[in-house]
């Protein structure tokens, strides 16, 4: 095969599944490689040339050497994977319109049936669904004072360059940074957040707090009876009994290792009577501390100043544990960079103690508890930013809640070009051109009753099954 009949095969490639368009931009980059190539074919340079379009040594070699009488060559899945940029989804698949002589910036405020045309249904090749063209312009549903030009913007068609656009380049490496990068451990990592600072001001709360439960027992008590399991009642004494002692940091940490191992033993439907029990409990529980001692530190248990606590509850009802929950979550910022895909999405933590806060809903499997707004990243779960909802007076009124969140959570990646999934209670198209204003990008799907869909898309007549209909902003 000379190079002259090389050259005809490869301007004469049609990749099945793709535009017109973007077997164009194909043929452009075969004339490219053809002119530097020459007469003598060197395949390193035609890698080289068409590593800009990201097709594998193999695709290459089977475009060149390929002598059957075809001339459809299907690349398969695994292009379509890499080349994302060039080859589009089939909603961007454009039919050819007949020119109206429709001028974008002067019969916009044109009405609703005047844009509305036929409507084409094309067929993808090798596609389950059809996508069906719209109008090239379309209004959102809107009020009834708004006027057609005051009604939000849509198009049929969206351009797409061959370049990655600048909004979708990610500069920052995901995964642990500052002092995360040298924990070896699960016990140094819980320390960074939990560190001696906090466990000093825990300790220091909860001896407050003992200190005044401690004024309801009396200062001496008869002596225990011998048959008397119990550690704190089998010790004969004249003082206040021992479990009501104050409580240090190596006391603490236990405490709270017993409640991890309680989560991970899964027995939160145990009681402390059952968890503690001499023959049917648990030995690590009662090798540790007396059941009388453990019941007494989780009730005296404190995270602030509990003198102080009702003036600073007029401006949070987080009060109680505000200190410590926002410790825990500029921790969480500072020592991990999310991947290019994060989430948005809320989760209710079961709780049936009183709680000025506490949500019931149904549809939970808990049903009762405390309801969190979680901003986390999709790849790795990691946690990176979290509110506690606490009603609708803890957002501002100039803003719909459910946006003030989705920006509020957002804000330690703004500027960084990454993206965020929601689900339909936070997408807005309000709430993602703010965020794109910060270079990010949002996914979610939304409400039919939002204002700002298009109206031809929400009427009296729906598309048929395996029918979709595609529109851009």
């Amino acid at each position: 095969m000379d190079i002259n009949e090389i050259r005809d095969r490869l301007l004469n490639v049609k990749i099945v599944g793709i535009p017109e368009s973007i077997n164009e931009d194909l043929n452009d980059t075969i004339l490219t490689v053809c002119k530097h190539i020459g007469f003598e074919i060197n395949i390193n340079d035609i890698l080289q040339m068409a590593s800009r379009k990201n097709l594998s040594e193999n695709e290459i070699q089977n475009l060149l050497l390929d002598v059957r009488d075809e001339d459809e060559v299907f690349l398969g899945d695994e292009l379509e994977d890499e080349l994302d940029e060039i080859i589009p989804d089939f909603r961007d698949e454009q039919v050819p319109v007949e020119e109206d002589g429709f001028n974008h910036e002067t019969d916009l405020e044109s009405s609703e049936e005047e844009i509305e045309e036929d409507i084409v249904q094309v067929r993808i090749t090798n596609s389950p669904v059809t996508v069906l063209t719209v109008p090239e312009v379309l209004r959102g549903k809107g009020t009834k004072k708004q006027r057609t030009s005051e009604k939000f913007l849509w198009y049929g068609t969206h351009r797409r360059s061959s370049r990655t656009p600048q909004r979708n380049i990610i500069f920052h490496a995901p995964g642990n940074k500052t002092l995360a990068k040298f924990t070896t451990s699960a016990l140094d990592s819980w320390k960074l957040f939990f560190t001696d600072e906090i466990l000093h001001m825990i300790v220091t709360y909860t001896n407050l707090e003992i200190s005044e439960q401690r004024k309801k027992y009396k200062s001496d008590r008869p002596i225990a009876s011998q048959n008397d399991d119990d550690d704190d009642n089998s010790v004969p004494t004249s003082i206040r009994p021992s479990f009501v002692r104050d409580v240090t940091v190596t006391e603490l940490k236990a405490l709270f290792g017993l409640y991890y191992l309680a989560g991970v033993l899964k027995i939160n439907h145990l009681s402390v009577k059952q968890i503690f029990d001499k023959n049917t409990g648990i030995n690590y529980f009662r090798s540790t501390m007396s059941e009388k001692r453990f019941e007494f530190l989780t009730n005296c248990l404190r995270f602030d100043d509990r003198p102080t606590r009702a003036e600073r509850r007029q401006h949070s009802k987080l009060a109680p544990i505000k200190e410590l929950f926002d410790h825990i979550v500029e921790t969480s910022k500072s020592l991990y960079s999310p991947s290019d895909c994060t989430t948005i999405d809320e989760q209710l933590l079961g709780f049936r103690c009183r709680c000025p806060f506490r949500m019931y809903i149904p549809s939970k499997p808990d049903k009762y508890g405390i309801k969190l707004l979680m901003f986390c990243d999709a790849k790795s779960y990691y946690m990176i930013n979290s509110i506690i909802y606490t009603g609708k007076d803890s957002t501002p009124r100039e803003l719909p809640v459910a946006e003030y969140y989705a920006l509020e959570l957002s804000t330690s990646i703004h500027g960084s070009n990454r993206n965020i999934t929601y689900d339909n209670w936070f997408t807005s198209i309000p709430a993602a051109e703010k965020l794109l204003t910060k270079n990010v990008t949002t996914v979610g799907t939304m409400k039919k009753k939002q204002n700002r869909n298009p109206y031809s898309f929400f009427g009296n007549q729906k598309p048929p099954q395996e029918h979709i209909n595609v529109c851009f902003s």
